[in-house]
């Protein structure tokens, strides 16, 4: 069972190195005579301190031959202080006498390489004996680069690089090498790297018109692939920092690279060279770099370990953060491993999850027993390492109950695709308009970006809410200022009435104030009687109230004495308050009975209704007449009152209540910002498959454009007219209409909206004729019967429409989403576009390539996998070799059945031969694959 990563990862490496046996250019401390492994321990201890995991030793003319070994040695005995190894490739450096008038190659070796062997090839390459001249200058070679090339490369398996390319002996160095031969050597295709003082994109205009090799090329300069570009120290002295810390010129350290790799292998090299932007990183500013890997900001799964299985052997798989391609044939287990992926991590039963799909699982499911144990260490984007175990049928994370596993796992950013679910990503069905549609498009473009999405859904909701209370008040303030309408009405007209018996009005309204002071003196009387009684009851209530000690408690004693404490207190608390009540009405009767203002109120209430009486009889008015009179200025009283409180209740709401305008303009906000937020992602995915300034697909999001969403609001049961009117016979025509109408613009914030501009006009009939046709009025009429269900509808989004539209190489249009132009594999294509441009998560798919023409894959798939892997871990499980090879996977996990049982053939990086194997002896691919594979692995 595996127990560690196989696949590639990222080794620190300085391929052009000096050490102190040249003592001719080392600037550092001289070799003594009898201490060369001390020597060789401080310059390993030095690159060590550097970080570096690989060394290229190029020493000129190979003068380092005795100090090699024991350069070796000390690498062995440190490895156990730093926990790493660092590998040497031996080799050498010289300068071709036959490039031009000299310039300098180095020539790298595999590790372990028989050192009689390296000086032999030295030979072979034609630097003679003695490899130093008598007058101290260093033998050269009389070979030119394609001799050089063909010795070391193909003949020795070594590989090439040309050393400080644009310095002095450097192919770009014009003082050495005539334009037309650095051209001729620059362009030989058996050249696969150069060394660079920066990263290419830090060099001059020129330079990176050069090394890129790109369509603005100089004509003549063109490569037919980038030359790989290396950054090595040519250290002349150990590991030396200036003031700030940083590694001064010629000291290890000073420059190094990046490089991708399995196991350090010249084979490891020469992939690199042949894939250098997939494989090749170098650093901008040494002092400030990071280990590639720090850079990984994303969530992955780190591994899985499967235990007791039915159909797969114990085994355990490390992945890459970034690609990996399952391989192997039918039945060899692949396809079970990414469901177990799923299951664990709890995407098993989600919305994406189609019924065959789920079927699949299930048949899944069954090869696990009660004791059949799967666990997972699942890395969050913050570094966090958290192992879920499958035992049994329960899940485990350590920490976590079941409530929070659950909500844990819903959370996860991972998606699984099959090929089926696919297909269904992009199935359409016709709109109104017969336009295709596909409402999952709609939803891939918002997995972008979930959380950002969510919360304009919370706050859409909201705003939703909040109108719902302000439409209920503004119902609520109509219906008062209805009603205060009448009541002024009916007030006026109780007025007139007093006012037509205006003679008996001045001792009527005297009548009435004493009468009101009257009142006034009950209320008071009767809020001492409801006061006396209260306290009564509660006085009562508390006299009965005691502690209940209970027989043989520890307490007993303690609560007695506090229970005889209670009582007295009591009676001294039912006096006071007793006291200060029979206080409080003698108080009151006494200010009343001293009061002069008191003597004439009463005297006035005794004989108010007999004056009054007479006053009327003086009048000629009748005691019914005095009695109406008495009751019209009673109810004027009373309906006056009802009128203010009319007005309070309607300032009251009014100053409280929401404003539907501008919560109605917050959610337009909204809606506009959600549209703007898929254009957004719309516009990533665009950016994924642009290649060389073309897209062969575009996706593009059209504003509240769904034909579907629009009529399930607009034909509503409780919205649509009776289909017997005229009104209702039309009512599926004029939404269309209004709907086209909306979409033929980008004024208005929805359909809605659009209708209330319209309602709004001053001659709304004339307005509304061109979508309603003669039936403007029934519209209006219609529109105040469903006034609560039109609030609603105006609230409601109609949603947006995702359409993509695929273009041949010649940039014409192949078809569209929307015209239903589409093939299966051209659809799926769309499908893969939005899903590798969206989010950080893992994204884990099964074949992938089926139903796409091998070239597409080629083409197009392959470029899109290759930007995607560095910010997000692919997990695919493929038949196409283009897929791991092509696509540059970092692990290849191949499979084979062995007894029943799957198990793993091969892992690693395809630099490893175990892994190259197995692809070819698996794999079937396209001609470009092939062609590829045999560049890469020299069959």
């Amino acid at each position: 069972m595996n127990n560690s990563y196989q696949g590639m990862r990222w080794l620190k490496c300085d391929l052009q190195m000096q050490t102190p046996a040249d003592t001719k250019h080392w600037q550092g401390e001289a070799l003594i005579t009898g201490q060369e492994q001390d020597a060789a321990n401080k310059y390993a201890e030095a690159c060590f301190e550097a970080g570096l995991d690989i060394v290229g030793i190029t020493e000129h003319n190979f003068l380092n031959r005795d100090f090699l070994p024991l350069l070796e040695n000390a690498f062995s005995h440190l490895k156990t202080k730093y926990g790493r190894t660092i590998t040497i490739f031996p080799g050498f450096e010289f300068e071709a006498a036959g490039v031009g008038r000299g310039c300098h190659i180095l020539c790298l070796f595999e590790p372990g390489t028989a050192l009689a062997k390296l000086d032999a090839i030295l030979t072979e390459c034609g630097v003679g004996f003695p490899r130093v001249k008598a007058n101290e200058q260093l033998e050269k070679s009389d070979k030119n680069l394609k001799e050089i090339l063909k010795i070391v490369q193909q003949k020795h398996s070594g590989i090439v690089i040309m050393p400080h390319a644009t310095s002095n002996d450097g192919i770009f160095d014009n003082e050495s090498i005539s334009d037309w031969l650095q051209q001729d050597q620059f362009t030989n295709p058996e050249l696969l790297a150069i060394e660079v003082p920066r990263p290419v994109h830090l060099m001059t205009k020129g330079y990176q018109r050069l090394l890129l090799s790109g369509e603005d090329c100089q004509p003549g300069w063109r490569r037919e692939r980038p030359i790989a570009t290396v950054m090595s120290s040519d250290n002349k002295m150990l590991l030396v920092n200036d003031n700030s810390g940083r590694p001064v010129p010629n000291s290890i350290g000073y420059r190094y690279s990046w490089i991708k790799m399995s196991n350090p292998s010249i084979e490891s090299l020469r992939q690199a060279f042949l894939d250098p932007e997939s494989r090749i990183k170098l650093p901008e500013d040494v002092a400030k770099d990071q280990h590639p890997d720090q850079l990984v900001k994303h969530s992955f799964i780190k591994s899985i370990k499967v235990e007791r299985v039915e159909f797969l052997e114990e085994q355990e798989v490390h992945f890459s953060p970034n690609k990996n391609c399952f391989i192997g044939g039918r039945g060899s287990g692949k396809s079970t491993l990414q469901e177990y992926l799923r299951i664990v991590l709890g995407k098993d039963s989600d919305g994406s999850v189609d019924n065959k799909t789920k079927e699949k699982i299930e048949r899944i499911k069954s090869t696990l027993s009660d004791n059949s144990k799967l666990t997972i260490c699942w890395v969050s984007d913050t570094g966090v390492e958290d192992e879920i175990i499958w035992n049994g049928g329960e899940l485990e994370i350590s920490g976590l109950d079941q409530a929070s596993i659950a909500s844990y796992l819903r959370n996860l950013p991972v998606q699984f695709f099959s090929q089926q679910q696919l297909n269904q990503l992009t199935e359409t069905e016709k709109s109104g308009s017969g336009v295709r549609q596909s409402e999952r498009l709609l939803e891939l473009i918002d997995a972008f970006d979930q959380d950002a999405i969510a919360k304009l859904r919370e706050k859409e909701k909201r705003i939703k809410s909040d109108l719902e209370v302000a439409f209920s008040q503004q119902r609520q303030i109509e219906a008062l200022k209805s009603k205060g309408s009448d009541l002024r009405h009916e007030y006026a007209e109780l007025e007139r009435q007093w006012k037509a018996r205006s003679a008996i009005q001045a001792d009527a309204t005297k009548h009435q104030q004493v009468k009101s002071a009257e009142s006034s003196i009950e209320k008071y009387t009767l809020s001492f009687k409801d006061l006396e009684s209260d306290l009564e009851v509660a006085i009562r209530k508390f006299d009965e109230e005691k502690i209940n000690v209970q027989g043989e408690s520890p307490f007993a004693d303690f609560l007695e004495t506090l229970e005889q404490q209670h009582r007295q207190e009591k009676e001294k608390l039912l006096s006071t308050v007793t006291k200060a009540l029979e206080d409080y009405k003698k108080n009151i009767d006494d200010f009343l009975s001293s009061s002069d203002g008191w003597a004439e109120l009463s005297e006035k209430i005794s004989t108010a209704d007999e004056i009054f009486q007479s006053a009327c009889e003086r009048l000629g008015l009748s005691k019914e007449d005095a009695s109406q009179l008495q009751d019209a200025v009673h109810r004027k009283n009373e309906k006056q009152q009802e009128v203010e409180d009319n007005r309070l209740e309607v300032e009251r709401l009014s100053a409280k209540s929401l404003s539907t305008v501008d919560l109605i303009s917050e959610l337009h906000g909204v809606w506009l910002q959600q549209f703007e937020q898929r254009k957004a992602a719309a516009n990533k995915a665009n950016e994924l498959v642009e290649q060389g300034g073309k897209k062969f697909l575009v996706s593009s999001v059209h504003y509240q454009h769904s034909e579907k969403s629009f009529n399930e609001l607009w034909e509503s049961d409780n919205f649509r007219p009776n289909g017997r009117t005229r009104l209702g016979r039309n009512w599926p025509e004029f939404g269309r209409a209004l709907h086209e109408a909306f979409t033929a613009q980008n004024k208005f914030a929805s359909p809605w909206a659009l209708l209330d501009s319209l309602l709004a006009t001053d001659e709304p009939e004339e307005s509304l004729g061109a979508i309603f046709n003669g039936c403007e009025i029934e519209l209006i009429e219609h529109l105040k019967d469903k006034a609560k269900e039109w609030e609603l509808i105006k609230t409601s989004r109609v949603e947006d429409v995702v359409d993509l539209k695929l273009y041949r190489s010649d940039e014409t249009l192949a078809g569209s989403i929307a015209n239903n132009s589409l093939s299966d594999g051209q659809r799926n294509t769309a499908a893969l576009v939005l899903l590798l441009a969206q989010g950080e998560g893992p994204l884990v798919i099964d074949q992938p390539e089926d139903e796409l023409d091998s070239n597409f894959v080629s083409k197009e798939l392959i470029p899109m996998l290759r930007k995607v892997k560095p910010n997000r871990q692919l997990i695919l499980a493929t038949h196409n070799a283009n897929l791991p090879v092509n696509g540059d996977a970092e692990l290849v996990y191949a499979f084979e059945a062995r007894g029943g049982r799957g198990n793993v053939l091969a892992c690693g990086g395809l630099d490893r031969k175990e892994v190259t194997n197995a692809i070819l002896d698996i794999m079937e691919g396209s001609k470009e694959a092939f062609a590829s594979r045999r560049e890469k692995y020299g069959f």
